[in-house]
């Protein structure tokens, strides 16, 4: 769980400091007034309702429709006050970053639940062999290579038969 919500908020917190840096100072030619503090904000909020929400890819558009609806409106909702973005920017901003952000987050804490544990192979049963069968007649067969005409020449050639010996 600590290292879900770190790995969440590193990837929360970069992705919206980049997004406040950049497009603040392009945008409005003006950089927000205390933006650590306001950013950390942000980022602890959101890493905190997607970490306990439990937002990822694949559960975002059946399960967990109305947490996607209500992050989004969060997301729309600290660009907007927190990071002080015209409303119009922030309800594009937030929702691209909310869909961005969080595929990017869920994938990353995913990936390092396992770290810290030592795998265990269960060992009680015997590895299945996999079955392959190759593809006789298919037009391309993976990794092979066309056989190239060979060019060598005989070292020794065969002596022509003596035609002047009696038979």
């Amino acid at each position: 769980m600590v290292i879900e919500w770190i790995a969440t908020f590193v990837i929360i917190l970069a992705g919206v400091w980049f997004l406040t840096e950049v497009l603040q100072a392009t945008w409005y030619e003006t950089v927000v007034t205390n933006l650590v503090p306001r950013l950390l904000l942000a980022s602890v909020i959101l890493t905190s309702v997607q970490v306990a929400v439990h937002l990822r890819i694949e559960n975002l558009l059946d399960d967990g429709l109305p947490f996607l609806i209500g992050s989004g409106i969060l997301w729309v909702g600290c660009f907007w006050a927190i990071l002080q973005f015209a409303t119009s920017h922030a309800l594009g901003l937030g929702l691209a970053g909310m869909l961005l952000l969080t595929s990017l987050s869920g994938l990353a804490s995913d990936g390092l639940q396992g770290v810290g544990r030592s795998a265990r192979i269960n060992t009680s049963k015997p590895a299945r062999k996999s079955v392959r069968t190759p593809r006789y007649n298919s037009a391309v067969m993976p990794f092979q290579q066309p056989a190239a005409p060979s060019k060598e020449v005989d070292p020794k050639p065969e002596p022509a038969p003596d035609q002047t010996k009696p038979k």
